[in-house]
């Protein structure tokens, strides 16, 4: 119910499951490395100076209306949470590469690699994949011819950060190898649970969640292919580990809505609720889910908006209920309640693009202005929502 629309590259064993002895190098001391490859200007590509929302606004905006945009990717030096915070995505990419080339040493193997890691997120914030991808593996050519050979493993285990291991992993998706990614991800857990397990590990919590958010990963992706059964048997995998979370039954009753298994639902949605506080609104959220699935949409717009009075700056609250007050037929209040919201709040209601696509739908079925509002939407849009807004969702035509 969250919109109106309904919506080998193979990781090497022994770079993430290694288990049978301490990772320790000769002498017991940690290796230092230099890589120098991972400096070069090579690796990277240039980053495009416009974007899709630019295009949007010179065919529908006269130049007069059309706000100023920089996607110059200059950053000033502005600090990192800065430019996070405004969603600068261009400039944050622009200073990772700045950084790798001009003012680090080689010897800052560990610095480098977050840096990487920070530009290639960049791009993907951006929608530019298949420059992330190609950047991604240019950055594992490197990688993986680290020398000497002796060192390699290590070098997995401890320098390279896990994060690196699951954005490779992402890349099979952009590419439309969706089993291939799946592939990847079920290695990346396997790796996670050896690890967990080795006995002299000092972190096995961390791996174990790890591996748990992974799992959650490949849970989404059987989903979006419509494998319930998988997705459902991966959530109880990780709900039988210990005492199941709220969430994860409440995630496990989403996954039997959508195949249509309300009895189900309703039994892991209960089982929620006696992990919840008595205030807690996801024991609401989950009645309206499970209302909305049985067309009860009263009953979902009368729960929602008890709900959005005590959490009013909660988005996909507001959303949910703006799709509930259509469905009964209220669909200028629905309106009214998102409008608000935009004027009130737009540099955090522009960049959820679910609420940006509902609002622009409800324009559709309201009145003949909808171009118009839709144009106003845009204008707002490309105000405050920095880069990587997926422009689809202000349902404007391109050509």
């Amino acid at each position: 119910m969250d919109t109106a629309h309904t919506k080998r590259d193979s990781l090497q064993p022994s770079a993430l499951d290694p288990e049978t002895s301490p990772p320790l190098s000769v002498g017991g001391a940690s290796p230092k490395f230099i890589v120098p490859g991972l400096r070069s200007p090579s690796l990277f590509l240039p980053i495009p100076n416009t974007d899709p929302l630019t295009t949007l606004l010179t065919k529908h905006v006269p130049a007069e209306y059309r706000p100023p945009r920089d996607v110059t990717g200059v950053w000033n030096r502005e600090e990192t949470p800065q430019l996070i915070a405004s969603n600068s995505w261009r400039a944050v990419a622009r200073m990772a590469q700045d950084r790798i080339l001009h003012t680090l040493k080689d010897h800052e193997i560990n610095t480098i690699l977050s840096l990487w890691y920070l530009r290639l997120s960049s791009l993907a914030r951006m929608r530019l994949n298949n420059q992330a991808a190609t950047e991604c593996g240019n950055l594992w050519s490197i990688l993986n011819a680290v020398e000497p050979v002796s060192s390699q493993e290590y070098f997995s285990e401890h320098i390279i950060p896990f994060e690196l291991f699951v954005f490779r992993a992402r890349t099979k998706y952009w590419a439309s190898d969706f089993y291939g990614y799946l592939d990847d991800l079920a290695a990346i857990i396997r790796g996670c649970k050896r690890k967990a397990r080795r006995k002299y590990s000092t972190e096995g919590a961390v791996w174990k969640d790890r591996a748990s958010r992974v799992g959650l990963m490949m849970a989404s992706q059987l989903l979006e292919l419509q494998d319930y059964r998988g997705a459902e048997k991966i959530l109880n995998g990780l709900a039988n580990q210990s005492q199941p979370s709220a969430s994860l039954l409440s995630a496990l009753g989403c996954t039997r809505l959508e195949a249509g298994d309300m009895s189900s639902a309703e039994r892991y949605f209960r089982r929620a609720e006696t992990l919840l506080d008595s205030d807690d609104t996801s024991r609401d959220v989950n009645a309206a889910l499970l209302a909305s699935a049985q067309g009860d949409w009263v009953t979902v717009v009368t729960t929602l908006e008890k709900v959005h009075e005590r959490r009013p700056e909660d988005l996909i609250i507001l959303n949910n209920l703006a799709v509930a007050l259509l469905n009964v037929g209220r669909l200028q209040e629905g309106i009214d309640k998102l409008e608000l919201v935009l004027s009130s709040s737009p540099s955090t209601f522009v960049i959820v693009e679910p609420i940006v696509f509902n609002l622009a739908t409800l324009y559709e079925l309201h009145s003949a202005t909808a171009p118009q509002k839709k144009r106003d939407l845009l204008i707002e849009t490309a105000k405050w929502s920095g880069d990587g807004v997926r422009t689809t969702c202000l349902k404007l035509p391109t050509l």
